[in-house]
């Protein structure tokens, strides 16, 4: 006789067991603290609620759409309306605040960003972003380079690295 592969539950056989006659609950037990955890890590994972699109922008950049902040971040627009360059600064792909930014502000799964930045440099027309190491550096790097753009989790202007006010609080439109 030949053995199924798949092992059909009760129901499936025609049997009507129910939950309750079951035995010990333990299969219960096991998807309820499972989704406990999963719902408590998620809650527990670096809050985005403080994060700020920041920018060292041209004068005229007061507001972005969530298209054109993809955009920029996919690197497939490199110039500000004016024609100055975009400089994207990121953090490394590891960081949590990195992955909270790619997933809640992006709409985007972090290694998609990564394989069309990998794309974009292996076939020679375009480049990657240019990763920081910290906060602290990425708030540095954007007050010095002009027409760059980042993501911070505090005010951008609290910050010593930004002496000269020069970064700039974009909302997403």
């Amino acid at each position: 006789m030949i053995q199924p592969l798949i092992a059909l539950p009760d129901v499936a056989r025609g049997s009507v067991a129910r939950s309750s006659q079951r035995g010990s609950g333990v299969p219960t037990m096991r998807r309820y603290l499972s989704r406990c955890l999963i719902l408590w890590l998620c809650l527990a994972g670096p809050s985005m609620a403080d994060a700020r699109l920041t920018l060292n922008p041209p004068p005229h950049v007061e507001s972005l759409s969530l298209n054109e902040v993809r955009a920029i971040f996919s690197m497939r627009v490199r110039a500000w309306p004016d024609g100055s360059p975009i400089t994207v600064f990121v953090l490394p792909d590891d960081d949590p605040q990195h992955q909270t930014f790619v997933r809640q502000v992006l709409t985007l799964l972090p290694h998609q960003l990564r394989r069309n930045w990998n794309r974009l440099v292996y076939t020679g027309i375009g480049q990657a972003p240019v990763e920081v190491a910290s906060e602290t550096e990425m708030r540095r790097r954007l007050a010095a380079t002009p027409g760059s753009i980042g993501y911070l989790n505090t005010d951008a202007n609290e910050h010593k690295g930004n002496a000269h006010g020069r970064l700039v609080v974009v909302s997403l439109r």
